[in-house]
Formats: C-alpha cells, sequence, structure tokens
C-alpha cells in the first residue's frame, strides 16, 4: 500500500497528512513529514485551512477506517456529531455509546485522525483530560473553538 504524505501548516504548528488510495490514514500534530500533492492530501489541506479560518467545512475526502473495530466506530461516528465549539465530557460520550469512560479514553488516546474525527472536545469532567498530541495542542484547539 503506497503512503502519500504532505504537510498543512496551521497557526499552531505543522501538521503531516498521511493517505492511501483508501483514503486519508494518519494525522500528526506538530510534525513535518512529506510534500505529496495528492487529491486526497489536497482535500484534506483544504478541510484544515477551512477549519482554522473560521469557515465552513465539511469532510469531502474519504476516510481510512480498515483497521478499527466496530465499537471504536462507534466512538468517532458519536464524536463526529460534537458541533464545533461544543465540549463533551468523557463520561457523557460514553453513556450515548453504552460503554465507560476509561474505554472511550483509551480509543480517543489512540485516534488516528485527530482534527477530523475532533477527539480534543472531550474533555475530564474535572479539568481539559488529555490529547495525543500534547495538552498544548488540545488547549490550543479548544481556543481556537472559543471553548475556553
Amino acid at each position: 500500500m503506497d503512503i502519500r504524505s504532505t504537510t498543512y501548516l496551521s497557526p499552531f504548528g505543522p501538521i503531516s497528512i498521511n493517505s492511501s488510495d483508501a483514503g486519508v490514514r494518519l494525522i500528526l500534530l506538530g510534525k513535518t513529514i512529506g510534500n505529496d500533492n495528492s487529491e486526497i492530501n489536497r482535500k484534506v489541506a483544504i478541510y484544515l485551512k477551512k477549519y482554522f479560518n473560521y469557515d465552513k467545512y465539511s469532510i469531502d475526502f474519504p476516510i481510512d477506517f480498515t483497521k478499527i473495530n466496530r465499537k471504536t466506530q462507534q466512538v468517532y461516528d458519536a464524536i463526529l456529531k460534537i458541533p464545533f465549539g461544543k465540549t463533551i465530557t468523557y463520561g457523557d460520550l460514553a453513556r450515548t455509546i453504552d460503554t465507560s469512560p476509561r474505554a472511550v479514553g483509551r480509543i480517543l488516546s489512540a485516534n488516528p485522525l485527530p482534527i477530523i474525527i475532533p477527539c480534543h472536545r472531550v474533555v475530564a469532567s474535572n479539568g481539559i483530560g488529555g490529547f495525543s498530541a500534547g495538552i498544548e495542542w488540545k488547549i490550543n484547539l479548544l481556543r481556537h473553538e472559543r471553548c475556553l
């Protein structure tokens, strides 16, 4: 499988976009990898630009979910319903899909597509919670969405 990578420069640092023929596979916040201009990578870069410019955006590119299980898909589907500028706690999200907050946290810690699957919108009941790319990225994204 051919993986293509490019870098989008966000206001908070570089974002590496990695895709295959099946769709976008991996977003790495704070990483600079590659300069491929494939159609999927271009569409993801446009999506990110719209997100950071407060423009209306939607997912108009394929996502490669070939390696995720049913429970993970349920969590991702629930997260995709959280609107820009809103947050939900791990516990509240867990209740919507009949699982535990710990299971939600474990799934989110392995989210390969931060921002696209906006796991930064899921917070702890007593604070901000964790984030795979580091707490500074989570704080910046929540501030960008005016949640903090």
